[in-house]
């Protein structure tokens, strides 16, 4: 997971990685959470 600023304008995004595995979805949606408490 990558939290990057486009072109140093205060433009965010979260780039996500996965391989789509159920057990992935309970931590995904901590840093999705965590992510938009960021913005």
């Amino acid at each position: 997971m990558k939290v990057n600023k486009v072109n140093n304008k205060k433009v965010f995004y979260l780039k996500i990685e996965t391989d789509y595995s159920k057990r992935d979805l309970g931590q995904l949606k901590t840093r999705v959470e965590a992510f938009i408490e960021m913005l």
